[in-house]
This record gives C-alpha cells, sequence and structure tokens, in this order.
C-alpha cells in the first residue's frame, strides 16, 4: 500500500523549513488557494508495484534450504509485519540497499534507484496541487521500466527460494476451498 494512501494525506508537500526562498509575506500566504483533499493518484500504484519489488527481495533467499540472515529477517519483519497499517513512509524515504543476499544486488540497486525517482516526483508534484499527471506519469513510468529492465538484464539466471523460516509457517485453515477465520467454527461433514 502507498504511503500517502496509508496515512490518507499528502506527505510530500513543500514545508516552510524546506524552502529557503519561500516568502513569508501575508499577503502571499493568504492568496494561496486551498489545497484539495487527498486523493489517490496514479503514482500510488507505482509505489505499490515498488512494494511489491521490495517484498520479493527482503522475502526470498537466492539458495534453496536456507534461513534468511538476522538482518534480512528483521528488515523483512519491519518492512512488512503481520498487521496493518505498517509505517513505511520512513522506509520509501531512506535507502534499502542492504540486508539482501549479495546475489540480489543488482535488483536491489535498482529499487534503490526507483525509490529515490518516486520521492522526487512525489516531491515534485505536491509542489502544486492538484499535481499535473500528465507531467510527471510518463517519465516515472518510463524511469521504472528501465530500472527494472536493469535489474533483469544483471541478475542473470538467479533463482529466487522461500527460505526456510518462511516455509514453517502455518497455513490459514481452509474447508472446501474457502479461508477460514479464526472465530468460525469447522462444520463437520455429514454424510
Amino acid at each position: 500500500m502507498a504511503c500517502e494512501v496509508e496515512a490518507h494525506r499528502y506527505l510530500f508537500q513543500l514545508k516552510q523549513s524546506d524552502d529557503d526562498n519561500v516568502d513569508l509575506d501575508m499577503e502571499n500566504i493568504s492568496s494561496e488557494p486551498p489545497k484539495p483533499p487527498f486523493a489517490y493518484n496514479p503514482v500510488h500504484d507505482l509505489e505499490s508495484l515498488w512494494w511489491i519489488c521490495v517484498w520479493v527481495m527482503y522475502f526470498y533467499v537466492d539458495k534453496d534450504r536456507i534461513s534468511l540472515s538476522a538482518a534480512q529477517g528483521q528488515a523483512f519483519r519491519s518492512l512488512f509485519p503481520d498487521y496493518i497499517p505498517a509505517k513505511r513512509l520512513q522506509n520509501l524515504q531512506d535507502s534499502l540497499q542492504k540486508h539482501v543476499p549479495p546475489a540480489f544486488q543488482h535488483g536491489i540497486d535498482a529499487i534503490e534507484l526507483i525509490r529515490r525517482r518516486l520521492e522526487t516526483t512525489y516531491f515534485n508534484m505536491e509542489r502544486s496541487l492538484p499535481p499535473d499527471y500528465a507531467l510527471f506519469l510518463p517519465r516515472l513510468t518510463g524511469y521504472f521500466l528501465r530500472a527494472l529492465q536493469f535489474a533483469a538484464d544483471r541478475t542473470g539466471d538467479i533463482k529466487l527460494y522461500i527460505p526456510v523460516e518462511h516455509r514453517k509457517r502455518k497455513e490459514p485453515e481452509r474447508e472446501e476451498g474457502n479461508l477460514l477465520s479464526s472465530t468460525s467454527n469447522k462444520r463437520s461433514k455429514q454424510g
């Protein structure tokens, strides 16, 4: 889930302290039109795809029958806890180029390039709301595709394996293909 969607508010708007050239003249402040309410936008979809890429890099390992390193496991649990909402904004603003298997380095490098471009795009879009998606979306989409191609070209024949600890996780109980909630009672089959 995109960070702004999780927070239900814009998170990358220019703050007065962020720009030394902000004119604090009272006339300029009062003449600004009100900001539009928060709205979901196409960049949030691209951020969600980015989070899927991050999940792959932190969930999997590069050799069969091994465990996540302690650092990778801790990073995975921090990024993707078993509860919602996860507090992901800090991770979108900081580099994630650590704690993954060395074989995944080109993948995480590409994800880092996308992360930086996402953050820059959010910041630039939110400098003047409502954002002009036609200006920002094609550049971001093209950059996203080039970064993924970069990773694909350099990863060769790397295979992804489910680490031992994820194999041991208990699957949700099912009855006739449907998930059972933890509060539901199993029905006994009658013959």
